[in-house]
């Protein structure tokens, strides 16, 4: 929010596996990286990083699975 650069949101699906696998190394699937439009803060104060911060978030659930 300072400088006023751009936040990507981000949503990496197909990892569970990575998670869950006891093997080392795990076994090899496909992941997903999707990355959304960017959102540009509109003020440079604590208020606007509080609703960026929650844009983001909601950005990435719809993204995701």
């Amino acid at each position: 929010v300072d400088t006023g650069s751009p936040v990507y949101p981000v949503a990496v699906t197909g990892t569970a596996h990575l998670l869950e696998s006891a093997r080392h190394p795990p076994l090899r699937k496909k992941a997903q990286v999707i990355f959304g439009e960017p959102l540009r803060p509109q003020d440079r104060d604590q208020r606007e990083m509080v609703r960026l911060r929650e844009q983001v978030r909601q950005r990435i659930a719809e993204l995701g699975p």
